[in-house]
C-alpha cells in the first residue's frame, strides 16, 4: 500500500466517523444536516484527489474531474442512509481526466465540459493541506 502521509491517515479516520454519522442521520430522515453533508463531500474529494496524486487514474493527465462509482440512480434501490454514506465515501470517488470521465459515463462524445474539472487553485490548497507540519518544518 502506498504511503500517503500522517495527515491523510488522520483525515481518513475523521472521514470515516463523518460518513458513519451521516449514514445514521440519513437513516432517520430524508433531510440531512447540511454541515455534515458538506464536510463528508469535501473530505471524500480531498482524500480521493490526494490518493490519486492529483492525476487521472487511467492516463495520469493533470486535468481532472471526479466520478462517483455509486450513481445517484441507485438511491431508489437501497436504504437512504446506506446510499448517502456509500456515495460520499472517499473510495467511491475516482479521479479521471475529462476524456476518461466521458468514456466511463458512456455519453459517446468523449468530453465532459471544462467547468467540471477541478481548478488548479483547489488542487494547490488540497496539496498544501496534506503536507504534514513536520514535513513543512524540514
Amino acid at each position: 500500500m502506498k504511503e500517503l502521509g500522517k495527515r491523510w491517515n488522520r483525515e481518513l479516520e475523521i472521514h470515516k466517523k463523518t460518513i458513519a454519522h451521516l449514514g445514521k442521520e440519513a437513516s432517520k430522515k430524508e433531510k440531512l444536516p447540511e454541515n455534515i453533508l458538506t464536510a463528508a463531500i469535501k473530505q471524500g474529494e480531498s482524500l480521493s484527489l490526494h490518493y490519486a496524486d492529483y492525476k487521472c487514474q487511467k492516463c495520469s493527465s493533470p486535468e481532472v474531474t471526479l466520478h462517483h462509482l455509486v450513481f445517484r440512480n441507485t438511491k431508489d434501490y437501497m436504504d437512504f442512509g446506506r446510499y448517502v454514506a456509500s456515495r460520499h465515501y472517499w473510495n467511491n470517488i475516482i479521479v479521471l481526466c475529462p476524456t476518461h470521465h466521458a468514456e466511463i459515463e458512456g455519453n459517446g462524445k468523449g468530453i465532459i465540459p471544462k467547468m467540471g474539472t477541478i481548478s488548479s487553485d483547489k488542487i494547490k490548497n488540497i496539496k498544501r493541506f496534506f503536507v504534514d507540519k513536520d514535513d513543512r518544518d524540514k
